[in-house]
């Protein structure tokens, strides 16, 4: 009768032990998060002193570099922006339910900046999926409202679409702190990412290329000169677009920020190279609620450059 109390006694505790182990263990690519986005296998680790500038292309894609373009213009600010790339840190990410919206017309309740469409831009009679979108800015100031002003770039989201590969960063972030970069494959949700660090005033810069099942997100603080790679699942890629957005969640109030100057705005597909967004046709959005404009883009982007406006 002892033993078998023992054993019984036994096989609690070691359940008990499980549980408890189970709910300790972090988040990673195989957790089963719902509609959470799981976590791809993370990638390599730059060696010490790693330079982007000096690096073959195939060490660039190994540890989640963006792409060296060919163009000798955009060649040269790739490399404005690379030669801020120099500590790496470690992603320290963590799930979250929080997933962002989609748009359908150039006048959002939610949305102001830019989009690409693919089908407004075909060549030889094919609309270019888009598998790369990048992107730089000054990571506005929290307003001190419920408000979120969130920056980021991506493909998909347009019309007809019901997902985004995106990346980008927040001020004031939903129960956690005022700024930090997220990654998303939206319907799913989003992935915080605690590191780099993020404050206001800091300038970022965010590169996403698709790459199939999983996706790279090159996260750069160029104030700090911070910078860390993620790789993230993406079942629910749509190309047919490419974004530049200021998007305002948690409505209303809506943030109050002021400008912020975006640059670097580049694009690739596959059907061409790296190259500016307003190489193409695009489409303006500007956030109203009523006749109440709350986000707009200065007209006539050049080079990749605009400047992004709250109210």
């Amino acid at each position: 009768m002892w033993n078998k109390r023992t054993k019984i006694f036994s096989a609690v505790i070691i359940t008990l032990c499980l549980i408890l182990l189970a709910g300790a263990l972090p988040v990673n690519a195989n957790s089963n998060q719902g509609s959470i986005p799981t976590l791809a296998p993370p990638l390599a680790v730059p060696p010490p002193n790693f330079n982007p500038l000096t690096a073959t292309d195939q060490e660039l894609q190994q540890y989640g570099f963006p792409s060296r373009p060919s163009d000798a213009k955009e060649l040269q600010e790739w490399e404005n922006v690379m030669q801020y790339a120099k500590q790496y840190v470690k992603p320290d990410q963590h799930p979250s339910s929080f997933i962002h919206g989609l748009v359908r017309t150039s006048t959002s309740s939610h949305w102001a900046g830019y989009v690409v469409n693919g089908t407004d831009n075909k060549i030889n009679g094919n609309a270019p999926l888009y598998t790369q979108a990048t992107g730089e800015w000054t990571q506005p100031t929290y307003s001190g409202t419920n408000a979120v002003a969130s920056l980021w770039v991506g493909m998909g989201g347009w019309t007809g679409s019901s997902s985004i590969v995106q990346a980008g960063a927040h001020s004031n972030v939903p129960g956690s702190t005022k700024y930090e970069f997220w990654v998303e494959d939206a319907p799913a949700g989003t992935v915080w990412e605690a590191t780099p660090v993020v404050n206001a005033g800091n300038i970022l810069y965010v590169d996403v290329q698709y790459g199939g099942s999983t996706s790279t997100a090159f996260l750069l603080n160029s104030s700090t000169t911070q910078y860390t790679t993620v790789s993230f699942n993406t079942p629910n890629y749509d190309g047919k677009s490419a974004d530049y957005i200021y998007e305002a969640i948690n409505y209303p109030p809506y943030p109050s920020w002021g400008s912020s100057a975006f640059s670097s705005c580049l694009l690739s597909s596959n059907l061409f190279g790296i190259t500016d967004f307003d190489s193409f046709g695009y489409e303006q959005i500007n956030m109203k609620s009523g006749s109440t404009l709350h986000g707009w883009p200065s007209t006539n982007p050049s080079n990749g450059s605009f400047t992004m406006y709250s109210q």
